[in-house]
């Protein structure tokens, strides 16, 4: 049944947040994706009970919007936490004892800049490894109920092409074709990476040049937390400025 309601889904890949653009113009449901490391920790902070992740573009931006909301003030520039920030872009910095109950302004130096320069889609998903199914549940249900197609945007190192990302679009890819959808050239050669990938995806993302870089700075534990698929079974999605956690 899930196969025929998928038949006329169109899925796209646009690789770097510059791109979002495209996705945007199609009216398409956006999955904003930034594996390593803004979509694996807002997942987790959501999963660990935050009320909400604000996203933010600039380190101003995001003081000025965590000071007048009472909310914790969290990302990272060249991937350090900032001066005077609470949290970095660790997922491991986001435990339930921190979060629980609280919102998170976030700014990181591409994975927000995807989430916001697609708020204008028709719906915009924060997803990761750790959400890929229930991200692809609930990315499926809105696109069916709009009539719409699934755009899978990868923020990219610098806007520019990763791996990780593009093996977590490859693994959303490889979900969507199985029931049914019908994939862009890019996603079909994500899910084909991602298949060569899935038995030791630790591995494959260490390759990466930001996974050797995070590796470099002393965060090789957020690559291995990261490369976790469906440790979590909420999805998040933006509503007006501020990602929440459902279940799909």
């Amino acid at each position: 049944m899930l196969k025929k309601l998928l038949t006329n889904l169109n899925v796209h890949l646009e690789l770097g947040f510059r791109n979002s653009g495209a996705a945007v113009e199609r009216r398409d449901v956006v999955v904003a994706i930034d594996v390593l490391r803004c979509s694996s920790s807002t997942v987790t902070a959501l999963a660990n009970g935050a009320e909400a992740v604000i996203p933010s573009l600039t380190l101003n931006e995001a003081r000025a919007l965590a000071k007048a909301r009472g909310a914790i003030l969290a990302g990272e520039r060249k991937g350090r936490r900032p001066k005077g920030f609470q949290l970095g872009n660790s997922p491991l910095d986001f435990e339930e004892r921190v979060v629980h109950n609280r919102t998170i302004v976030l700014t990181t130096t591409s994975g927000t800049k995807a989430i916001v320069l697609s708020r204008e889609a028709r719906n915009v998903l924060v997803g990761s490894f750790l959400n890929l199914d229930a991200t692809v549940r609930l990315g499926s249900r809105l696109a069916k109920a709009s009539g719409s197609g699934i755009s899978l945007v990868t923020a990219g190192r610098g806007g520019l092409f990763s791996l990780e990302d593009f093996l977590c679009a490859g693994g959303m890819s490889d979900k969507l074709i199985r029931e049914g959808a019908r994939l862009d050239d890019g996603c079909l050669a994500s899910a084909y990476a991602w298949r060569e990938a899935r038995p030791n995806l630790f591995a494959a993302l260490k390759e990466g040049f930001h996974a050797k870089r995070l590796c470099s700075l002393g965060f090789a534990r957020d690559v291995e937390f990261a490369a976790r698929v469906n440790l979590f079974s909420i999805a998040a999605i933006l509503r007006g400025d501020r990602i929440v956690g459902v279940k799909p």
